[in-house]
């Protein structure tokens, strides 16, 4: 622990010294909650931005250095912040015809804590400038990446990304490559829910991401095109279009990308009991895709509070792989080559069809959505096993087909603007179809192999209900919301003829508080309890071996799981963030290893642990230490603990990670981030410390149409996947290691007027159904 609590004081150090303070007052009937913006005499790029009092004071910190202060169109003259005259009174009059601006500017500040969620208000905010959606998040509070550049808000992996109010179709690289080529200024906000509120669907305890395109307000088109190469071991590229087109009533909008990826994955497994060597394994995949996604929609206005909405969105995906493993068992003195050649070809299609009614001036709406997605797979794998003695050849066929459906209807009404009460319904049915078919060639025929063979057909229908009630006082703000689910599940294994029915209803009750102590600091507070049902393969029951020493199989008696979370946050000045987190959980699902001390099979199915305890606290911390250079750093620590009948573990776990941003001739960025975390405990595992970090570039061009970026991940290839595993009979000492170090380079532009306002906001009945298909 102590290495954290060091860099977190060291850089509050750094960050302290050298710091003043510009206070003053803007003048004017458009002074109160005026937007005031402290910029760089030398070119008047912003520094930082804040928000004018009740009376138009405003108090900023700032590093020593030569500035000017901008309200609207009206500016002061160049001034000096130094260790002589480290706070500035300034007096701002803003001219007749500034005042207009000044009170259309003066909306919100960029980050806004809200009752329920953190919002980032992009819109109109100079952090959109030169950044992409990626550099956003990652510079928001709570939020970094991890050794797959996958986001984690909180500590907690697994967060959903949602645009416009609905689940993402993207995921894995193909989502990273679209954040990472969006520029921010098409972004409206962004809403970091860490604990959805009852109106929400109850499952998932990661919490979402919700980004809030903008689209077109004036009559015409406009968009934005991007492209980018990368480079690791293997070539990957991309590229993409958004539109937006508006004409009268009509909106219409969309966007197309395709990527392709060739990539690697070399995983090595040691086998020890009792100090004794048992089992080597090795297995290096190379999988080759192509990827394309297609997002089209309208929207129809045939008054001033009606809005009609139709969505299509869509993927396609075809990737080839080559699997080449080696097995030692060294008891039985054997060794085992496997190779395997795979095609996987699967496609997903969506629809939905939204209705929007604003009822008042107030706020109070009706809405509906209707939503209808179904996803095909089809995979096809050739398999050789050699043992030195024999040849076995293997074929399956896997063809998946999942069918969803949903209506949700929700109605808000305000009765003041203080106070509101909300409620609403939904009905979601699937329904999944997995049936894997193997043939041996035997006699140089092939013969259905039943052994092998499987069909598992799971049907499942949730109805759920909620009511919520949200009350503002001055400087309190109150939310409450409950919600109640009914479950109905039936996993059939066709072939085995085995069958499991599942009925439950639940509640899930959510409190959020937030307390505006004063202009300075503010205090949230959250409860929610959450649901984690299993996904559709982990309830498989057919076991499936990769080769004849490891096998994996599902459990069609997998339970839910249900986590109580609690979250206690305070916010200093929009830069200092201090968060304690305690999450409480049952039945957690598990992927457990089994050892078979006498044949040395290994087998990978998924088990309901009794309970788990997981508390946290972070640290982040962001802000100019000059006028050129701007560090951001976030640190946490904690402790989780894991019980069943089997084992009991515990340990502690700390992370950090540090950004540093750096502004050359003007508008030229540079970013370098890092981070560290130490051994990180699991229910049947102990993660080794893992460490990393990035170099990335980008600069306007085209008078700041376009964006040339260029990035490198993981320029030492330090990043992999090293942990302990602890099984009934063994140590599984299991390292993985991927295609973690690339070289990329990016280019992206806008087209069209960029006059443009928020998209409508539709919540999808289908998130939970994105996330648990795992094709």
């Amino acid at each position: 622990m102590k290495p954290v609590f060091t860099f977190v004081l060291v850089f509050l150090q750094l960050y302290l010294y050298g710091q003043g303070r510009v206070t003053g007052r803007v003048a004017g009937p458009a002074a109160p909650f005026a937007t005031i913006a402290l910029l760089k005499a030398t070119d008047s790029s912003l520094v930082r931005g804040g928000q004018c009092d009740s009376l138009g004071r405003f108090d900023l910190p700032a590093a020593y250095g030569h500035y000017m202060l901008a309200a609207g169109k009206t500016y002061s003259t160049p001034f000096i912040l130094d260790s002589v005259r480290t706070s500035v009174e300034l007096l701002l009059e803003p001219a007749a015809t500034a005042l207009k601006e000044v009170s259309v500017t003066a909306s919100k500040p960029y980050i806004e804590q809200q009752i329920d969620k953190l919002v980032l208000n992009v819109e109109n905010s100079v952090m959109a400038a030169g950044n992409t959606i990626f550099d956003l998040l990652l510079h928001a509070p709570g939020m970094k990446q991890d050794q797959d550049e996958n986001l984690v808000m909180m500590g907690k992996p697994g967060v959903q990304i949602w645009i416009d109010g609905r689940p993402s179709p993207l995921s894995g690289e193909a989502l990273r490559t679209w954040l990472k080529n969006q520029p921010a200024d098409v972004v409206a906000k962004i809403e970091l829910i860490a604990h959805p509120s009852a109106r929400y669907d109850a499952a998932g305890g990661a919490g979402i991401i919700n980004i809030r395109l903008k689209k077109n307000v004036q009559q015409g088109a406009n968009g934005n095109v991007y492209t980018s190469l990368a480079a690791g071991r293997y070539p990957k590229g991309s590229a993409g279009l958004n539109m937006n087109y508006r004409k009268n009533q009509l909106n219409f909008f969309g966007n197309y990308s395709y990527s392709y990826s060739e990539s690697f994955n070399y995983r090595t497994q040691s086998t020890t009991s009792a100090g004794k060597p048992v089992m080597s394994y090795d297995n290096y995949w190379h999988p080759i895709g192509h990827y394309h996604y297609l997002n089209a929609g309208a929207d129809y206005k045939p008054d001033s509070r009606t809005t009609i909405g139709l969505l299509v969105n869509g993927n396609l995906s075809a990737t080839d792989a080559t699997t080449d493993a080696n097995t030692v068992v060294y008891d039985l003195q054997s060794t085992l080559r496997a190779r395997s050649a795979a095609t996987d070809r699967w496609h997903r299609l969506g629809y939905n069809l939204n209705f929007l009614r604003e009822l008042d001036t107030l706020g109070s709406t009706f809405n509906m959505d209707a939503d209808y997605s179904r996803y095909d797979k089809t995979a096809r794998e050739g398999i050789t096993n050699d043992d030195g003695y024999h040849i076995f050849i293997l074929r399956n066929a896997a063809p998946v087909n999942v069918a969803a459906a949903s209506f949700k209807a929700d109605y808000v009404k305000y009765f003041t603007k203080t106070l509101r009460i909300e409620g609403g319904i939904k009905v979601n049915h699937v329904r999944t179809d997995n049936d894997i078919r193997y043939d041996s060639l035997l006699q140089q025929k092939w013969v259905l192999d039943k052994a092998r063979s499987n069909q598992f057909v799971y049907t499942e229908q949730i109805q759920a209900v909620y009511i919520a009630v949200a009350r503002e006082w001055k400087q309190l703000t109150v939310q409450a919301g409950l919600r109640a689910e009914r479950t109905d599940a039936t996993g059939h294994s066709v072939t085995l003829g085995q069958q499991v029915q599942r009925r439950y209803i639940d509640l899930f009750p959510s409190v959020n508080i937030l307390k505006k102590i004063n202009e300075n600091n503010t205090l949230s507070f959250s409860y929610a309890r959450r649901i984690d049902r299993p996904s559709y393969q982990s309830l498989n029951p057919f076991a499936v071996a990769i080769d004849p020493y490891n096998i994996r199989t599902g459990n069609p008696y997998l339970r839910a799981a249900y986590n109580n979370t609690f979250e206690l946050r305070h916010g200093f000045r929009q830069f200092l963030w201090t968060t304690l987190y305690y999450r409480r959980g049952s039945n957690d699902v598990n992927s457990i290893y089994l050892q078979d001390d006498v044949t040395k099979i290994q087998t990978v199915t998924y088990q309901n642990i009794g309970s788990s305890d997981y508390g946290y606290i972070s640290v982040s911390a962001g802000g100019p230490i000059t006028s050129w250079w701007q560090m951001d750093l976030s640190g946490g620590f904690g402790y989780a603990a894991y019980r069943s009948a089997t084992f009991e573990t515990g340990n502690w776990g700390a992370e950090t990670s540090l950004d540093n941003t750096f502004t050359f001739c003007k508008d030229l960025r540079l970013m370098i981030s890092m981070f560290y975390n130490t051994a990180a405990p699991g229910a049947q595992r102990l993660q080794r410390a893992n460490y990393g970090g990035s170099i990335s570039a980008n600069k306007p061009v085209f008078n700041k149409r376009g964006r040339v970026s260029l990035s490198v991940q993981d320029p030492f290839n330090l990043q992999r996947y090293d942990a302990d595993i602890y099984t009934n009979a063994s140590t599984i000492r299991w390292i993985n290691r991927w295609e973690s170090r690339k070289v990329s380079v990016s280019f992206s532009w806008k087209f069209g007027s960029q006059q443009i306002k928020a998209a409508r906001e539709r919540k999808s009945g289908l998130g939970d159904v994105e996330k648990r298909v795992n094709m």
